[in-house]
């Protein structure tokens, strides 16, 4: 294993060095993917491309446009700083179920996203917020939706030289709530078996009526999914356990899990109706909004 360690100063010298070496490099982040990826011979570049001097990737806030938050944030960083416990909660919930805290200290949000993996945690919260991507490439800059980006495991639609710089997420409105619930074998520090986000936004009348609502699975497919239909049922109505058991249900339909040693398909679709039952009932009573 021998590559040469390149650390430019700017994302535009970052992006102009992928479009001059081409597949002989790879952008390197926190690395925790990446290096594993080097030490099993999976993948050999001849360069790696440190993104970690830009500071301008490690940045975030929030103002009438939204909440930006930098990709090479850590999950360390999103679970303990104030400003996302305030901002963006289901994310600093979410960051201490992933991985351990020395994993946790470097990988950072934007590599979560950008290894498609269909088990990635940050996902289905992010699409459940309604987060856009900002990527910077050599034809300039272009946003686009989180819900677009996955092609399949391991692919997501960045081009040639483009780098993901940062996430934009759209304010949460008043009266809403978002939760992410995950399923795994040994809790807290395991893949994933199932994930399930849910965002609402009530009446400002009457609590039990869903102006709003995403559900979103990770774990379960490809990439991850939107429930639509179950969106579509509960989406302007009064929301019973009635409802709540058919959203469920139909949340459940659209899942495409696999058998595996950890886990059958069959197990794996009883996971996303309970975890999308508990959700929609937390989030229904006020809770961990």
């Amino acid at each position: 294993m021998k590559f040469t360690y390149i650390k430019p100063k700017t994302v535009a010298e970052a992006v102009g060095l992928k479009e001059e070496l081409g597949d002989k490099a790879k952008f390197l982040a926190g690395g925790t993917d990446l290096l594993l990826q080097l030490k099993r011979g999976k993948i050999n570049p001849s360069y790696l491309i440190s993104l970690n001097g830009l500071e301008e990737l490690k940045s975030f806030g929030s103002n009438d446009a939204g909440i930006t938050v930098g990709v090479l944030n850590s999950l360390r960083k999103i679970e303990k700083d104030p400003f996302f416990k305030e901002h963006l909660p289901v994310l600093a919930a979410t960051a201490p179920v992933m991985a351990t805290p020395q994993i946790r200290t470097l990988a950072t949000v934007g590599g979560n996203i950008c290894n498609a993996s269909p088990a990635a945690d940050m996902a289905p919260p992010l699409i459940a917020l309604g987060a856009n991507l900002k990527v910077v490439g050599t034809a300039g800059t272009r946003t686009f939706s989180l819900e677009d980006f996955y092609l399949g495991p391991g692919q997501n639609t960045l081009e040639g030289s483009e780098i993901l710089t940062g996430l934009q997420i759209p304010k949460p409105r008043a009266n809403s709530g978002t939760c992410y619930l995950k399923e795994s074998i040994r809790r807290g520090h395991d893949i994933a078996l199932v994930g399930v986000a849910v965002m609402i936004v009530t009446s400002d009348q009457d609590d039990s009526k869903v102006e709003d609502i995403r559900i979103v699975l990770g774990a379960v497919a490809p990439v991850p999914l939107r429930a639509t239909a179950a969106e579509d049922l509960l989406r302007g109505n009064k929301i019973d356990e009635q409802l709540i058991s058919e959203a469920a249900r139909l949340t459940a339909d659209i899942s495409r899990p696999i058998d595996d040693l950890r886990a059958t398909a069959n197990y794996r679709k009883k996971l996303v109706s309970a975890l999308a039952t508990r959700g929609l009932r937390q989030l229904l009573r006020g809770g961990d909004r």
